[in-house]
């Protein structure tokens, strides 16, 4: 599937936490890579707390689902 050029994308990435992990430090890298490109990214995660959400572009949405397990965030994640 070829996509033109000119087209933007709407992503989203899911992170347990903002805690300081490699990998949420480099999902945080890649979704202020894909707003720095033109495309419209959310970033959801189970808690929204803690250090690295500073490291998030200001006009990227967080959505936090205020919870400590995924299978309790079931529903919270279809309406996103």
């Amino acid at each position: 599937m070829n996509t033109p050029v000119n087209s933007t994308s709407n992503v989203i990435i899911l992170l347990y936490n903002f805690q300081t992990g490699g990998a949420q430090r480099s999902l945080i890298r890649i979704a202020n890579g894909i707003y720095q490109s033109g495309n419209k990214v959310a970033v959801c995660a189970l808690s929204g707390a803690g250090p690295l959400r500073d490291k998030i572009h200001q006009n990227i949405e967080v959505i936090d689902l205020k919870s400590e397990r995924l299978s309790k965030s079931t529903f919270s994640l279809a309406r996103v």
